[in-house]
């Protein structure tokens, strides 16, 4: 039997095993209780778990606690129970120096609320599938460092790995950097900028290899030009920048150099827009009256074009973090373009299509097909051309007009496209938002707003994947399951004549992630 001491400390509640003989076991005995220290068995809390939960909730809203720390992992599976329905917490860190157990893992994946982990190590499979997931994880442990590529930019522990935006490269890579540089890529999620303070040609080659053999795309590789160094290499940066067209390149000049050569640069781009005007002018006197339209629009990509060729003239260094970017990463043309939401215009492109399903907070704002089975749009795209990523499609077995009791859409979780922004929804600050509780799923014949009544992850299943329902009481009991398996409560009443909408996607390896939502006009 183990005595759990509850403790607070800084706004921290703090749960560790304790040899103290004192023992609360009966919480309507106020007057021997203090809230600042309280222990109990770990049968007592089995006994009286909802009593005990509530209890811990009274104490936390009470002192304003929204940190928990548990210091050892024999009870950590117990107190993640308690407080996996207490909304106030948002950060959990474990105190031993150890690596997580798996079962904890488990545990963590019940947790509704949490939104911060720190703890000293984890397996790299649960760090990606728990940040996957929504959560930010912090790990304490070291990484040893074998490279100034590591030291330099304080690569210290895996969490630095994974999360790192703005990497700064003052040295020449050897070999060994250039291998670390690799292992880096392949755990980082977050790469938003590489700053080249001291340009050297090689590494820089190297690093853009590596870049692109990683598919790398949107990275921003500033070069900061000192002394003079990459003036002969001007011509040369221009020819990079036009061979990996998926990278950004800046370069970032010295005050001394601008100075040197403002003047130099305004009378060049004087002469440029002298000599630009010139020659409209002389072609514009012979030119009819009808293509002179057509002859502007031709200027101003001449304009635009010297413009690009112009050298930079920056006037700030980049900020050493980044925003992240809010736009959509290229993945290819059919996921890229923006689609008209007219069915006339759309079915001209597809005749299979049925509808447009939008979800607020995410990426999801695509047109809905319906093939003869449920296995073509796993593999094409909307213009039906083979594609790995798929689109969004409608069970094969769904009518549309009118609409099932249950219509269920289907879509991969591909990259950041098609069905991997219902990520997101797991979100306690996404699911919470009102805005983004009502989904959007129009058809040809009628607009339809949703509400949001379940989210879960589950094991592979098909128990959810029901269309039509026999009984009013068929349909009552597989609301009642899927309710039950929310990870919150959105206090939607479905009645049996409602109409429902299904989401659903894969979640890692084994599980789906299902959206449930009712029809509302």
């Amino acid at each position: 039997m183990k005595k759990i001491l509850i403790s607070i400390n800084n706004k921290n509640m703090i749960f560790s095993i304790t040899s103290n003989q004192e023992n609360k076991e009966n919480l309507n005995n106020t007057n021997i209780i203090d809230t600042n220290n309280i222990i109990f068995t770990d049968d007592y809390i089995e006994k009286n778990f909802e009593l005990i939960s509530a209890f811990i909730k009274l104490i936390i809203v009470k002192n304003n606690i929204n940190s928990c720390i548990i210091k050892d992992f024999e009870i950590a599976t117990t107190v993640i129970d308690l407080i996996k329905n207490i909304s106030e917490f948002d950060k959990l860190s474990f105190a031993p120096n150890k690596t997580i157990p798996h079962e904890v893992y488990e545990k963590l994946n019940e947790h509704c609320y949490i939104e911060e982990i720190e703890c000293y190590n984890m397996a790299q499979y649960m760090f990606e599938d728990l940040n996957r997931k929504g959560y930010h994880v912090t790990l304490k442990s070291k990484v040893f460092f074998v490279s100034k590529f590591m030291y330099h930019d304080n690569l210290k522990t895996y969490s630095d790995l994974y999360y790192k935006k703005v990497l700064t490269i003052n040295f020449k890579l050897d070999d060994v950097d250039l291998k670390e540089f690799e292992a880096f890529l392949k755990i980082n999620n977050c790469l938003k900028v590489i700053e080249f303070k001291l340009y050297d040609k090689k590494s820089l080659e190297n690093v853009l290899k590596i870049l692109a053999l990683y598919r790398k795309r949107n990275i921003k590789i500033y070069i900061y030009e000192k002394d003079k160094n990459i003036i002969p290499d001007i011509d040369y940066l221009h020819h990079l920048q036009k061979k990996y067209k998926d990278l950004r390149f800046k370069i970032i000049y010295s005050e001394k150099y601008k100075k040197e050569n403002r003047i130099k640069q305004i009378n060049l781009n004087i002469l440029k827009a002298i000599l630009l005007i010139v020659i409209i002018t002389i072609l514009g006197f012979f030119l009819i009256n009808r293509k002179e339209e057509d002859q502007s629009k031709k200027v101003k990509e001449e304009v635009k074009k010297v413009k690009e060729e112009i050298i930079t003239d920056e006037t700030e260094e980049p900020k050493a973090e980044v925003q992240e970017e809010k736009k959509t990463p290229y993945v290819e043309t059919a996921y890229n373009k923006k689609y008209s939401k007219v069915f006339s215009e759309l079915k001209a492109i597809n005749d299979e299509t049925v509808g447009w399903l939008k979800v607020n907070g995410t990426n999801i704002d695509y047109p809905v097909v319906k093939h003869s089975d449920n296995s073509f749009y796993l593999s094409h795209d909307f213009n039906k051309n083979n594609n790995r990523y798929g689109w969004l499609f409608a069970d094969y077995q769904s009518r549309i007009t009118p609409l099932n009791q249950n219509t269920i859409i289907y879509g991969h979780d591909s990259g950041r496209v098609m069905f991997s922004g219902l990520y997101q929804t797991k979100n306690k600050r996404w699911y919470t938002n009102k805005n983004n509780q009502i989904i959007t799923f129009n058809t040809e014949n009628e607009e339809g707003q949703w509400q949001i009544f379940s989210i879960y992850s589950i094991d592979n299943t098909t128990d959810y994947l029901i269309i039509e329902f026999g009984t009013e009481k068929a349909f009552t009991d597989y609301i009642n399951m899927v309710k039950g398996r929310s990870i919150y409560n959105f206090n939607v009443n479905v009645g049996p004549n409602d109409k429902i909408l299904t989401l659903s996607t894969c979640f890692g390896n084994t599980q789906k992630l299902v959206v449930h939502a009712k029809k509302i006009n």
